[in-house]
């Protein structure tokens, strides 16, 4: 496959070529002719790359709207004719030809319209501080927006389910349960939310800190997510206007040309998918720059958020003529419970496809403070979580009947690490034997390479850089039904271990699916799709039976008793 080139800068000629035609207003002939030449530049320009997947969505997305913005500006209205800025002295038509342009430009570039007579309706309070203090709030959100995608993108390199390219890049975020799940949508679009919101943020500080915009001409990127207790409402307010602009005038069109009075059902229904329609066709060509084969992934997903919206209303009508009332309160509550509920079946049909492109590997921060952080978490308390495992251990260590599963307590490796570990940091009380001596033969001999798991009898295993234990809660085979409770815990701990368990090397390690053969312990398939979610590479799996959720409570009960006693 040839490679692609690289994004070029002439593509800023497309703003151009729509300026010019806005300003001049030529006849229709010149004006079809530089509208081809505009929709070329755009549809040539997904065939370019930028070297990042996340950037090529978001590049070729606006390449997309770039289309449906010149057949709004060029044929579905008159710009000069008919719009208007509040700060206009005079008409755009007496402006002189540079004054003009720059007039036209700006029109261009209002994606939102703010302070125009065609400005998106539910767009957020516009600003009413001072320039300074205006700055100074944006710049204290432009922080919080970097630590935003700085700790979305630690959750999406510790979630292998992000940066596998084996076998884990080819599944669903929904094969790691409906709890997992939703942590995971929430994380990718806490990313997209907060590059959203720095291509707002940072113009603004800039324009209104040298004084070329006041605050009024920036209200904020989102609105307020007290608003989304509908799937309406989150299209509509909560999240970004930008779109509306031209899907709205679009919208009207086809109303028009279906014969809709305004006002009816028909006129509203036939804006929705019009509506969605385009912006699914607008991300497609997003889709195209990330990669021909993936052409129409996200389509089904804004098809499905008109579909849900009409259900919506469906049952809305049918709640207000039932008669059947309930307070406002209750009512928003059960809005907030559908959207989330909503999000969390639709979104994996968006986000699946652009995984298993790369997006979720792609970094927009060069450097990581969150995950600076955690590393030196990491390397301050080996021995703490060292104590932790050995006594959870000790705990789950029992006979009985199995009821949770399997209890694994793991260590695992990073060959970039400096941290070199002796025989000491092994647990005494849990080496016996013949085992024993022959941990104590391998922890003598020093690796040379970085060798296969599954290959215990090679006299370089195990290596000599450990990084710390973790415990690894595996779901029984047994036909059992699985408590919501226990789903709970399992999940919570899949976040602790990801937390915990900092991975030092900035390169994504592939994951092991099974363990066909363990070092001094026959464990023949020990670990299950949610157990291999954080696990790297095995150097010892103690296998202990756990008892039920009871013992364990009792347990920790009477140990907690005898230290107070003692």
């Amino acid at each position: 496959m040839a490679k692609r080139p690289q994004l070029h800068h002439e593509l800023i000629y497309q703003d151009v070529i729509l300026s010019l035609l806005v300003a001049t207003k030529p006849p229709v002939l010149v004006r079809f002719l530089g509208y081809c030449l505009h929709a070329y530049i755009s549809v040539r320009g997904v065939s370019y790359t930028t070297g990042d997947p996340l950037l090529d969505y978001t590049f070729g997305t606006a390449l997309g709207a770039q289309i449906f913005i010149g057949i709004y500006l060029l044929w579905l209205t008159s710009p000069v004719d008919e719009f208007r800025h509040e700060r206009d002295v005079l008409p755009p038509r007496e402006m002189s030809l540079w004054r003009r342009l720059y007039w036209a430009s700006t029109a261009c570039l209002s994606s939102r319209g703010v302070g125009w007579n065609f400005q998106v309706t539910n767009l957020p309070p516009r600003p009413r501080e001072s320039r300074w203090a205006f700055v100074r709030s944006r710049l204290l959100r432009i922080a919080w927006y970097f630590v935003m995608i700085d700790m979305s993108e630690t959750y999406m390199r510790l979630n292998k389910i992000f940066v596998s390219r084996g076998i884990y890049a080819r599944r669903s975020i929904s094969s790691q349960g409906y709890l997992l799940r939703c942590a995971s949508i929430i994380v990718y679009w806490a990313r997209l939310y907060g590059l959203l919101a720095l291509q707002f943020s940072i113009p603004a500080v800039i324009v209104v800190a040298l004084g070329i915009h006041k605050p009024a001409d920036w209200p904020d990127a989102f609105g307020s997510w007290k608003d989304c207790y509908t799937v309406r409402n989150f299209w509509g307010k909560t999240w970004h206007q930008t779109l509306r602009r031209f899907t709205t005038p679009i919208g009207r069109f086809f109303v028009r040309l279906f014969g809709f009075k305004k006002g009816t059902t028909g006129s509203s229904y036939t804006q929705l998918y019009v509506a969605f329609i385009v912006s699914g066709l607008m991300h497609c060509a997003g889709d195209a720059m990330v990669g021909w084969k993936y052409f129409g992934s996200s389509m089904p997903f804004f098809i499905l958020q008109a579909l849900a919206i009409t259900a919506e209303g469906g049952v809305i009508a049918f709640y207000r003529k039932s008669g059947v009332q309930l307070s406002p309160t209750l009512a928003r509550l059960i809005g907030y419970a559908w959207v989330f509920v909503w999000f969390s079946f639709s979104c994996p049909i968006y986000i699946d496809w652009s995984l298993k492109a790369g997006v979720g590997r792609s970094k927009l921060l060069p450097i990581s403070l969150v995950r600076y952080l955690l590393r030196a978490y990491y390397h301050l308390s080996f021995r703490e979580h060292a104590l932790v495992s050995l006594l959870a251990k000790f705990i789950y260590d029992r006979n009985n009947e199995t009821q949770w599963g399997d209890i694994h307590v793991l260590y695992y490796w990073d060959s970039n690490t400096d941290l070199v570990n002796t025989r000491k940091d092994v647990p005494e009380n849990i080496r016996e034997g013949e085992q024993a001596e022959k941990e104590d033969k391998m922890w003598t001999e020093k690796p040379s390479r970085r060798l296969p798991i599954n290959n215990p009898d090679n006299a370089a295993f195990p290596p000599q850089n450990i990084v710390r234990p973790e415990i690894s809660l595996c779901k029984n085979s047994s036909p059992r039904s699985t408590n919501i409770f226990i789903e709970v815990l399992e999940t919570l701990r899949i976040l602790f271990d990801m937390v915990a368990n900092v991975v030092v090397t900035e390169e994504p390690i592939e994951l092991i699916d099974t363990v066909k053969r363990a070092p001094f312990v026959g464990v023949q398939s020990a670990v299950d799709a949610s157990a291999t979610i954080n696990s790297l590479q095995f150097h010892w799996i103690w296998r202990a039976q756990s008892t039920k959720l009871v013992d364990i409570a009792l347990e920790l009960k009477h140990r907690a008793r005898s230290l107070l006693i003692s």
